[in-house]
C-alpha cells in the first residue's frame, strides 16, 4: 500500500513539474518573449520523456511561428509547421471531445497562421517571380492546410487557389512532374472555368511527352467535356496517331462526321490524305483514295474558298491524276479500232483535268498575288508553282502573250 501511495505521489509530482514548465513557457509567450519561451520549450522537448507530450508540441508551434515572423526565418516556420503537424498526430488518439484542447482555447489561431505565413510567403515570392521559392511555399502551405483540414478546423476541404499557385510556380521552375502532380489535382475535381482550361492542355502535353496513352486521353475527354469549344483537344488526339496513318486517317474521317463545318479540320485532313495516297508506298486503295482527295479538297476549298493553299494542292493532286492517265494512255501498244478508242477516251479525261487544273491554278494565284509583301516564304514556293503551271497552260495554248505575263510575275517571285 505504501508503494502504491508512493507511486501515486511521484505521478503527481512528475505531473506538477510538467504542469509548472507549460505554465513558465505559456507565461513567457502571453508576454511575447519568445526568445526565453524557445530556450525552455526546446529544453523541455531534449527530453524523451517529453516527446510524447502534445502540449509541449503546441507550445513550440506557437513560439516557433511567433519567432519566424519576427525574424523572417524560413527555418523556424517550417519547424513550426513540423510542430504543429506533430501535435495534432498525438492528439488524434483521443476522444475528439478531449482533443486539441489547447489549440481549440486559441481559437485554432496557431494553426491558421502558420497556414496564412506560408501563403503569404508564396504570394510574395510568385510576385517576385522566385519560382522555386514559391513552389516551396505553396506546397508548405498544402502541407499546412492539410493539418487545417484533416482536424476539422474548417469545412473547406480542397485549397484550390494554393494548389492552383503550387502548379503554375513548380510549372514556370521547370518541374514539370510536381506540376503535373498539382495540375491534376484540380483537373480531377473538373472546374468548369474556362481559366482552368490551361491546365487540361498542360496534362495532356505532359502525358503524351510521358507516352502514357491512358491519361493523355483521360485529360483530352475531361477537357472536352467541359470546354467543348476549344479546337485543340482534336489536335492533341491526332498527335497521339502521328505514327500511324491508317489510324490518324481513320480518326481524321470521324471526327468530320461529327464536324462537318470544322475548316481546319477539313484541311488537315485532305493534305494528310494527300500525302498519304501520294507517299513513298502506293496504298492498296489507291483509286478510292483519289476520289475522297478530291472530294476533300473541293470541300476545304468550299468552306474556304480564299484558302490558297487548298487551290494550290488540288492542282498537285490534279497532276497526279493526268500523268497516271498519260501512263494508262502510254501503255495502249496496239492499233485496231478499239484501242484508238481507248486512247480518245483518254485524251478527253486529260483534256478535262488540265482545264479544272487551269481553273484551280488561276485561282490560287490570285490569291496569293493578293498576299503582296505579307506572303511567307513557304506559301511563295506554292505561287511559284502555280504560275509555272499556268505558263504551261497558255504554252500548250498557244498564247504566247499571256505566257510573257507569267514569266515576268515568276521572275518577281522570289
Amino acid at each position: 500500500m505504501r508503494k502504491l501511495i508512493l507511486s501515486a505521489l511521484l505521478v503527481a509530482a512528475t505531473s506538477s513539474l510538467f504542469a509548472q514548465k507549460l505554465d513558465d513557457i505559456q507565461d513567457k509567450i502571453g508576454k511575447k518573449k519568445y526568445g526565453e519561451a524557445k530556450e525552455k520549450v526546446d529544453a523541455a522537448l531534449n527530453d524523451p520523456k517529453n516527446q510524447s507530450n502534445a502540449d509541449y508540441w503546441f507550445a513550440k508551434a506557437q513560439v516557433y511561428n511567433n519567432l519566424a515572423q519576427e525574424k523572417q526565418d524560413t527555418t523556424l516556420q517550417a519547424e513550426a509547421l513540423t510542430a504543429i503537424q506533430k501535435y495534432f498526430q498525438l492528439e488524434s488518439g483521443k476522444e475528439e471531445s478531449k482533443r486539441a484542447l489547447k489549440s481549440a482555447l486559441e481559437g485554432h489561431k496557431t494553426a491558421f497562421d502558420i497556414y496564412s505565413n506560408y501563403f503569404k510567403s508564396g504570394v510574395n515570392a510568385f510576385q517576385a517571380q522566385n519560382w522555386p521559392l514559391a513552389y516551396n511555399n505553396f506546397t508548405k502551405t498544402l502541407d499546412a492546410f492539410d493539418v487545417i483540414s484533416k482536424n476539422k478546423l474548417t469545412n473547406v476541404s480542397f485549397d484550390t487557389t494554393a494548389v492552383l499557385y503550387a502548379g503554375y510556380s513548380a510549372q514556370n521552375a521547370k518541374l514539370t512532374d510536381q506540376a503535373a502532380k498539382y495540375y491534376a489535382q484540380l483537373a480531377d475535381i473538373k472546374i468548369a472555368d474556362t481559366s482552368y482550361m490551361g491546365i487540361y492542355e498542360y496534362l495532356v502535353g505532359y502525358y503524351q511527352e510521358k507516352k502514357d496513352p491512358v491519361n493523355t486521353q483521360k485529360y483530352i475527354d475531361l477537357g472536352k467535356s467541359l470546354f467543348p469549344n476549344n479546337p485543340n483537344w482534336m489536335a492533341y488526339e491526332l498527335q497521339g496517331l502521328e505514327g500511324d496513318k491508317a489510324k490518324k486517317m481513320a480518326k481524321l474521317e470521324e471526327m468530320i462526321k461529327q464536324n462537318p463545318q470544322n475548316t481546319d479540320l477539313q484541311m488537315e485532313y485532305a493534305v494528310d490524305l494527300f500525302n498519304y495516297t501520294y507517299g513513298k508506298d502506293k496504298p492498296a486503295d489507291y483509286e478510292k483514295r483519289q476520289a475522297d482527295l478530291t472530294t476533300a479538297l473541293k470541300k476545304s476549298i468550299e468552306l474556304s474558298p480564299t484558302n490558297a493553299y487548298a487551290n494550290y494542292i488540288l492542282t498537285q493532286h490534279l497532276s497526279n491524276q493526268i500523268y497516271d492517265l498519260q501512263q494508262t494512255r502510254t501503255a495502249i501498244k496496239g492499233t485496231k479500232p478499239e484501242d484508238a478508242k481507248k486512247k480518245q477516251d483518254l485524251n478527253k479525261q486529260i483534256d478535262g483535268l488540265i482545264e479544272e487544273q487551269f481553273k484551280y491554278a488561276s485561282a490560287a494565284y490570285d490569291l496569293y498575288d493578293k498576299m503582296g509583301a505579307s506572303i511567307k516564304p513557304g506559301e511563295k514556293a506554292s505561287f511559284r508553282a502555280v504560275t509555272n503551271l499556268l505558263i504551261d497552260y497558255y504554252t500548250m495554248k498557244k498564247q504566247m502573250d499571256k505566257v510573257k505575263v507569267y514569266e515576268t510575275k515568276l521572275d518577281t517571285i522570289k
